[in-house]
């Protein structure tokens, strides 16, 4: 919930030094190494799923990280919603 993420793994994040900054605040040579990154470490190793009603809520593995992802279609304004594993 928002309220754990506030007060809970926010504030553990930053004591660990890490930084949460909007993407738009990043400087050019800032994202492009985070874009290379991603692609490197992050992309090969993601899962994605999309549920809807012809798709039901997945099961979750125990002690496994998911991301729940709220997506907006860029077309039609649409918004569906998906799982990282």
């Amino acid at each position: 919930t928002a309220i754990c993420w506030r007060d809970d793994i926010k504030p553990k994040l930053e004591q660990a030094g890490t930084r949460l900054r909007a993407y738009d605040d990043l400087s050019g040579a800032e994202r492009a190494w985070l874009t290379e990154y991603f692609l490197r470490e992050v992309y090969p190793v993601l899962t994605p799923l999309v549920f809807d009603p012809s798709h039901p809520f997945p099961q979750i593995s125990n002690l496994s990280l998911n991301l729940a992802v709220k997506l907006l279609d860029p077309v039609d304004g649409g918004v569906h919603y998906g799982r990282i594993k």
